[in-house]
C-alpha cells in the first residue's frame, strides 16, 4: 500500500465470500470489507514493509452483524511501502469457517 492509493482484493469460496478496500493515506491506512462470514469472526491483519519483508504491526478487527469490518492503521513511516495480509485463523472462531487464509496482495 503506497500513499493516497486504492486497492481492492477479494476472494470467492463456494460457501463464503470476502472482499477488502484499502486506502492508503499519509498517516494512516483503512481497510474495510465485506464478507459472508459469521459475525464476530476474527480477521488477522498483518503489516509487513514492502522492501525488507519485516512484519510491522498484526492488528485484529471483528466482522460486523452484517459481514463488515473496518480497520485503521498508523503508518509506522510515511517513505516506507507495506503488504497487508488478511488472515482468517481457524482456531481463533467462534463459528466454524471453511477456508482459513487469505493471502497477501
Amino acid at each position: 500500500m503506497r500513499n493516497e492509493e486504492q486497492y481492492a482484493a477479494g476472494l470467492n469460496h463456494p460457501n463464503e465470500t470476502i472482499r477488502a478496500y484499502i486506502h492508503g493515506l499519509p498517516n494512516h491506512v483503512v481497510i474495510r470489507g465485506i464478507s459472508s462470514l459469521p459475525v464476530g469472526t476474527n480477521i488477522v491483519i498483518e503489516v509487513w514493509t514492502e522492501d525488507q519483508g519485516r512484519l510491522v504491526g498484526e492488528h485484529t478487527v471483528n466482522t460486523e452483524l452484517d459481514g463488515h469490518f473496518t480497520v485503521q492503521i498508523e503508518r509506522e513511516d510515511r517513505s516506507e511501502d507495506y503488504l497487508v495480509s488478511l488472515k482468517l485463523m481457524s482456531h481463533q472462531q467462534t463459528k466454524k469457517s471453511t477456508f482459513c487464509y487469505w493471502p497477501a496482495w
